[in-house]
């Protein structure tokens, strides 16, 4: 019998999402930070709650997909700093399970 033939092992709960390869060549620090952000906002995302949290632009995709997996209505938008080229980070709006947006973004400003 195998670990994963037995009953108590363990399971994935969520895809990470990082079947592409795009983390391959990721440093091993970045890894772990990007993990983290995704278990912070898996986190807030089981609150029920809405939010707007600062990201890292890398794990946008990842990070919007789990929000719609769970059937959250969200909006990225990169944070474009002046002299640097593409985007570092960027800004994640999600809304709450009745699809309700946070308020500071429903007139379109942060």
């Amino acid at each position: 019998m195998s670990d994963t033939d037995r009953d108590d092992a363990p399971q994935l709960i969520e895809p990470f999402d990082i079947d592409d390869g795009a983390f391959v060549a990721t440093d091993p620090r970045l890894a772990f930070v990007l993990g983290a952000e995704w278990m912070l906002i898996r986190q807030v995302l089981d609150w029920g709650v809405a939010f707007v949290w600062t990201i890292h632009a890398v794990n946008a995709s990842r990070l919007k997909r789990m929000c719609i997996r769970r059937r959250r209505r969200v909006r990225c938008t990169p944070i474009q700093v002046i002299g640097q080229g593409a985007p570092t980070w960027a800004t994640l709006m999600v809304a709450d399970p009745q699809g309700n947006m946070p308020e500071c973004c429903t007139d379109g400003h942060l």
